[in-house]
């Protein structure tokens, strides 16, 4: 029986490895361009493009796609299968573990919420020492940051 569930739980962990793989990109929530409907499907295809070219480990052709993408303004986050074409950062997405954490204000935003996400956005764009400041603000409220690479 041990075996059987180790082989489930590798067929499982490969599945998941290669649905995280072959998810399509989508464009940034937060992103702010105004793109008309040709522009946004050329953008579309290119990103699309560039994932088949990863798939089939060409990465010569997914590198030259990444650059004509950088090159008309377009920036791509591999880790989160996202793009953007403003010139706003890339803000990591967090995930809460736990519960009991009283709300504050209206918009249904946490205080850590809102201190997670500055954060996040005062590391994309490489404001270290305010990022340090509020991450010891998280620690000091007892929150504690798990960060990986592996995170969606």
């Amino acid at each position: 029986r041990g075996s059987w569930d180790r082989q489930r739980q590798r067929r499982e962990r490969d599945a998941r490895r290669i649905e995280r793989l072959t998810t399509p990109y989508s464009r940034a929530p937060d992103c702010t361009a105004q793109l008309d409907a040709s522009k946004l499907a050329a953008i579309e295809e290119l990103v699309a493009q560039r994932l088949a070219a990863k798939l089939r480990r060409d990465f010569a052709e997914s590198d030259a796609l990444l650059q004509r993408l950088l090159d008309s303004g377009v920036r791509v986050t591999d880790d989160h299968r996202l793009w953007r074409s403003d010139d706003r950062p890339f803000v990591v997405p967090y995930r809460q573990e736990g519960g009991g954490i009283p709300r504050l204000g209206t918009g249904g935003t946490t205080r850590i919420e809102a201190l997670v996400l500055e954060r996040g956005a005062a590391k994309a764009s490489k404001d270290y020492r305010r990022a340090d400041a509020l991450e010891a603000e998280l620690s000091r409220m007892r929150v504690g940051l798990e960060i990986s690479r592996d995170q969606p």
